[in-house]
């Protein structure tokens, strides 16, 4: 098999990141900076008489500031992952690469995983599947040629990550220029964002989609990696367009159509949806809306912003009494420093109705796609479906028809109805059970090696347990700081949202930071939330978005 190049070239690189990631990994700075959460000091109860006595019962948690120390580990984690090659289709391992640890596997989560499904033959061929067939992997299970050169996005889990990751990096640097991390980050910035690599992506893409339909845009469905990974796309070349640097317009200017396409692509699949996904997976409609109005309105694509706006209002603007009570997180395996309890079997843990793994893509009741979800009804995976919507909601709508949209659609704060989301999710202490169950259980195999087989077995699935709640904490706490800032000043919701959304971050941090199991996207979900707490101009315009 091909070797692949290592776009760094310097051993001292290498040993750059390793010291890096032992030192802020194990046992990062940012972490001992801020005093630990109080955790159960004092018991939620169902009800409240009001809001102070809410805000009065809940832990004083202060969010924790960007400093330069939690850069230095949140921009540390992503670069391990961006030359780590992603595994081979069906799972059979390769190259640097482990095993996928994306939250979402295994939980109803997007299988747009770039390794998935039976490689196409040839270098650039396109299968016309939403499994990435052909990306970089050919069908001897070896490197496509020049996969470094013709490829952005072929490192980390799958190809979604290794963009959320290279967002990461690139929002460290732009925070922090002169960190120990710049040469580094610059270098593999180069190396990823190439105008020849992006041309690659561009031209994988547009292959894929007319492989599908000829006609661009016009029922391509199961389109790779849309809606989530396009999103994420326009994500980074937003955080590109608005930062003036000069390696950061050439880059910019090399995602630019890439991102372009991707933005008509995405136009058209909202504006064809017929229904929104308001599960809690990646194909939440609201959360691939949110990350798509960030790149509308820096680029001024008009095209894109009304097709979000106008779906958004056809889907939403109706919408009352969402169903916060399936948001509980109840662990299966027992947890700690949290509280559980309530929501019944499963809450908290709704299968995904996800448009790349739905037949149609856009979810058509008509053309043989499952029922729609109820509001809020699909459980919380890795994203709150009530918050998620109320989030994107704050850019939708003006604030005074906000302020009427939110009391309709959420229960007042103080009321046991809004209790699953005052609560910061329990650790757990023990791996969940399978989804599906096998019909026939297996014998136990007692043996030395059976047993050290199961445990790591166990342990790997309880890292991605842990990975999986890090990233819903997280995406908690970036709906709660948009929330908060679409409501007026004199709101006196406003500071509960605040001291909720620090809390939720907090225990995201408190999962974060023991195992590696979501080094490759939870950096990102960390640095949307500090990104959108730093925001400016009432929840609508976010710094650096």
């Amino acid at each position: 098999m091909r070797v692949a190049r290592n776009p760094l070239g310097r051993s001292a690189a290498k040993a750059f990141v390793a010291t890096c990631l032992s030192v802020l990994f194990l046992s990062p700075p940012a972490i001992a900076q801020q005093p630990a959460a109080r955790r159960d000091s004092v018991p939620l109860r169902a009800d409240y008489r009001d809001l102070s006595d809410l805000l009065a019962h809940l832990p004083a948690v202060a969010p924790r500031a960007f400093d330069e120390s939690l850069a230095l580990w949140l921009g540390a984690l992503p670069l391990s992952c961006l030359d780590r090659l992603q595994p081979r289709p069906g799972g059979r391992g390769g190259g640097r690469a482990i095993a996928p640890t994306d939250s979402a596997r295994g939980r109803g989560g997007s299988p747009t995983d770039a390794t998935t499904g039976a490689p196409a033959r040839g270098s650039t061929a396109a299968a016309p599947a939403n499994n990435g067939a052909g990306y970089f992997w050919v069908a001897s299970y070896t490197l496509m040629n020049d996969h470094d050169r013709l490829r952005a996005f072929w490192g980390c889990n799958d190809w979604h990550s290794a963009v959320s990751s290279t967002w990461a990096a690139i929002r460290v640097l732009q925070s922090y220029p002169n960190s120990t991390l710049r040469d580094l980050t610059r270098e593999k910035l180069n190396a990823h964002l190439g105008r020849a690599n992006l041309r690659g992506e561009l031209a994988f893409f547009q292959a894929t989609a007319e492989a599908i339909n000829p006609i661009p845009s016009a029922s391509q469905t199961g389109l790779f990696e849309r809606p989530y990974g396009f999103s994420w796309l326009l994500e980074l070349a937003s955080t590109l367009r608005a930062w003036p640097d000069t390696q950061a317009k050439r880059w910019s200017a090399n995602v630019a159509p890439l991102a372009t396409w991707m933005a008509d692509s995405l136009g058209a699949y909202f504006t064809k949806l017929v229904e929104p996904i308001r599960t809690g997976a990646q194909g939440n409609t609201a959360l691939n809306m949110t990350l798509a109005l960030d790149y509308a309105d820096v680029a001024h694509e008009a095209k894109l912003r009304t097709a979000i706006m106008t779906t958004a209002k056809k889907f939403y603007l109706s919408d009352s009494s969402c169903a916060t009570q399936s948001e509980r997180v109840v662990p299966a395996g027992g947890g700690r420093g949290g509280r559980g309890g309530g929501g019944g079997r499963g809450a908290g843990r709704g299968s995904s109705a996800d448009s790349s793994r739905a037949p149609n893509d856009l979810t058509a009741t008509s053309r043989g796609a499952p029922p729609p979800t109820p509001f809020g009804g699909g459980g919380a995976v890795i994203v709150s479906p009530c918050l998620s919507e109320a989030a994107l909601m704050a850019r939708v709508l003006e604030p005074r028809a906000y302020v009427a949209w939110i009391d309709r659609v959420l229960p007042p704060m103080q009321s046991g109805r809004f209790a699953p989301l005052t609560e910061a999710i329990a650790i757990p202490t023990a791996a969940p059970p399978p989804a599906q169950p096998p019909a026939v259980a297996a014998p136990v195999d007692t043996t030395p090696a059976g047993r050290a087989a199961s445990a790591t077995a166990a342990a790997a699935a309880l890292a991605t347990e842990r990975a999986r709640l890090a990233g819903l904490s997280f995406a908690r706490a970036q709906s709660m700081e948009r929330i908060a800032r679409a409501l007026p000043a004199t709101d006196p919701r406003v500071a509960v949202w605040h001291r909720l959304s620090a809390i939720q971050a907090e225990r995201g941090f408190e999962l974060m930071q023991d195992d590696q199991a979501g080094l490759s996207w939870l950096p990102a979900q960390a640095l949307l939330y500090m990104t959108g707490r730093s925001a400016t101009g009432g929840g609508r315009r976010m710094v650096g978005q």
